[in-house]
């Protein structure tokens, strides 16, 4: 008996270790998975994105929604002003902490604090303002980053996307992750201004709507070493007037 236990054994570790090699063998005669060029991902990105031609057309964008940072029990509205070509003012209202506002007139970019005044932004900070201010900035990554490198395809959360390390003219190396399934941006991985200093930072682009032909992320989601911010878009108009004031550095009182 104790023979035959030492054969059945043998035999299934035979059997085991033969099947093994079969696989070892089949994965290295199996093609590896061809990937789409750098020019393929982001095209199919401005095609998932919808209407180039009206998105060229568009005077403003104006957006509103909830904003929440759970880490600092913090909760209120958030008002998002665009207007072309590179306009954009950022209003947040935060009950229990005030209103904090950033913006970008073009040329100069400010910010202002509850109890803490304005800041002038300088540096990578504003050159981020103005890359951000730009209302065709989707449809022209490549010329916002000149450098870029496919490092591949990885798992954000439970989907798939092509991985860009783009590189801006002025700034730190982001990673862009695309969809595979639709082509669109899910997840921007970089570097954020914080009150200590510049940290690590993903964004996260989810629940795209489209307004007028135009795919936008109505959930954004920011994570940092220091907190997490999290925006739900309830609203996005096209085309209402926006004055010019929006953007102008407040008056020093």
């Amino acid at each position: 008996m104790r023979k035959l236990i030492v054969l059945i054994v043998a035999f299934v570790g035979l059997a085991l270790s033969l099947k093994a090699q079969e696989t070892a063998k089949s994965a290295e005669t199996k093609p590896a998975e061809s990937l789409p060029t750098i020019d393929q991902i982001l095209g199919k990105y401005v095609r998932a994105l919808g209407n180039k031609t009206a998105a060229e057309k568009l005077k403003t964008v104006y957006m509103k929604g909830s904003l929440e940072v759970p880490s600092a029990g913090l909760s209120g509205t958030t008002e998002v002003f665009s207007k072309a070509p590179n306009k954009q003012a950022v209003f947040s209202d935060l009950p229990g902490y005030g209103t904090v506002k950033s913006a970008f007139n073009g040329t100069e970019g400010w910010m202002e604090f509850p109890n803490e005044g304005i800041r002038i932004a300088t540096g990578i900070q504003l050159a981020e303002m103005r890359r951000n201010a730009d209302l065709l900035r989707e449809y022209k990554l490549k010329e916002i980053y000149p450098k870029m490198k496919l490092l591949g395809k990885e798992k954000s959360g439970d989907r798939e996307a092509y991985v860009l390390e783009a590189t801006p003219t002025e700034g730190s190396v982001e990673k862009l992750y695309f969809e595979t399934q639709t082509g669109l941006l899910i997840r921007v991985d970089g570097e954020t201004d914080t009150p200590d200093g510049r940290l690590p930072s993903e964004h996260y682009l989810e629940d795209y709507k489209e307004v007028d032909g135009i795919q936008y992320p109505m959930t954004l989601r920011q994570n940092t070493p220091s907190y997490d911010v999290i925006i739900k878009i309830s609203e996005v108009k096209h085309d209402v007037p926006i004055d010019d004031s929006k953007f102008e550095k407040p008056v020093s009182k």
